[in-house]
Parts: structure tokens; sequence; C-alpha cells
């Protein structure tokens, strides 16, 4: 196995609840758990213009996961299952279903709570999945550009005055 070089300059970095880091670390045994609930954090945050929650299916498919837990003469499927299913039942993760009925998964944050109501409600409060997030083969994640608060603006009141701008 060669050597990690570090990381690059410009590499992003993703945010995580400072409880996984401490009491969570301690108590999470299963290396499939930790694995998929930080897959799942990751990817929740690089779409989290779009959408909170990760679906069953991406997660299955997902180059990362798949890579990094599967083990000579088992598939990753099994594994990725179990640790999606132990995060859940620890309460990181919270299981729901999402559009077309499909099993989607939400860090068990406020954001992800509320989004996680809606879904049980059958209300659509994300919007339908998109290519968002998705991981190039040098490693580094792209996200849809964010919208500048002049952008925001407009879209969601109206024209923006010249001395309102300033003010921004």
């Amino acid at each position: 196995m060669e050597p990690n070089k570090g990381f690059p300059p410009g590499t992003r970095y993703i945010p995580a609840p400072s409880l996984l880091f401490s009491s969570l670390l301690g108590e999470i045994a299963s290396l499939a758990e930790l694995k998929c609930t930080l897959r799942v954090l990751a990817l929740a945050h690089l779409r989290r213009d779009k959408r909170l929650w990760v679906s069953q299916e991406e997660l299955l498919a997902d180059p990362v996961l798949r890579k990094g837990l599967s083990q000579e003469k088992v598939d990753a499927r099994g594994t990725i299952l179990q640790g999606l299913s132990a995060a859940v039942e620890r309460g990181t993760l919270l299981l729901a279903h999402g559009p077309q009925g499909k099993a989607v998964f939400l860090v068990n944050d406020s954001p992800g709570r509320k989004a996680y109501a809606s879904l049980q409600q059958g209300i659509p409060a994300l919007p339908a999945e998109g290519p968002d997030g998705v991981e190039s083969e040098g490693g580094q994640e792209h996200g849809a550009a964010r919208p500048t608060i002049f952008a925001l603006y407009e879209e969601t009141i109206g024209p923006l005055a010249p001395i309102l701008a300033q003010e921004l």
C-alpha cells in the first residue's frame, strides 16, 4: 500500500458534529457503521443546497463506500446495509421514505429532523435527486456553485435596489 501524501492545498473540509469525535467515537464499534455515518454526513453536506438526504441506492452504489467496506469474498452491499442499520439504531442517522417511496438517510440533526418530519408527512420538502455532489476520480468533490446573496435576494424578494445592494 502506497502511503498517502496528505491533503493538497485547496482541499475542501466537511463539517461533522463534535459528538461524533468524542462520545460516539468511543461507542461505535463497527467500522461499517462509522464509515457509513461519515459518508452520509459528507454527501448530505455536499448536497445541502439541493436536499438533505442520501438514498440507499446511492449509498449501495457509492464507489467510496464499496471500496472501503469490501472484503475478500464478501460483497460490500451487505456490509453497507449493516452499517446503515447500526447507525439508524444508534440514532445518528434517520431512515425515511423519500421520493417514489425509496429508502433515504438523513443526519439526525435539526435540519435533518425537519426534513424527516416533512418526508414522513408526504410533503416533498426537498427537491428531487440531481447530479450534485458526485465525487470525481481525483478525489475532489464537486458541488453546484452557491448563489450570491444578491441572487438569493432577487429570487425570494424581488429586484434589488441600489441602496440595498450597498447594505448587503
